[in-house]
């Protein structure tokens, strides 16, 4: 008898829960990149649809934290393609971070020109 591995309506893990040790917007573009090579993969390890909790961290002042939730929404949103979005302030959660809760179904939207251009940028360095 053949393990269970994702073939022919085998279990998927339709719940994903990710803990970075970057930024947001490194994170979002991160969950892209393993969604989309999970859910293309021969044998998906990944359900079509599910539900993503992302421990998110701000790289900015407290003072800022607003206008990042809600800049980050956005781009949950318009990269992953999710809905029904929530940002949360959990207990374990410091000051500058956010619990993302959020559904995703099927592949991500393809990729808008500027992230393209984003991600064609040499990475800076901090010295």
């Amino acid at each position: 008898h053949a393990p269970n591995d994702g073939r022919k309506n085998g279990a998927r893990a339709s719940v994903l829960l990710l803990d970075m040790g970057c930024s947001g917007e490194e994170a979002i573009a991160t969950l892209r990149q393993i969604l989309a090579t999970a859910l293309t993969a021969p044998s998906p390890p990944v359900a079509q649809a599910g539900v993503a909790v992302l421990r998110l961290r701000c790289g900015r002042r407290a003072r800022a934290v607003k206008k990042w939730l809600r800049d980050t929404s956005r781009q949950i949103e318009t990269e992953l393609g999710a809905r029904r979005i929530e940002l949360l302030h959990l207990l374990c959660d410091r000051e500058t971070e956010r619990t993302a809760v959020f559904e995703w179904t099927g592949l991500p939207p393809p990729q808008s020109e500027a992230a393209k251009a984003n991600d064609d940028r040499p990475a800076e360095k901090n010295v």
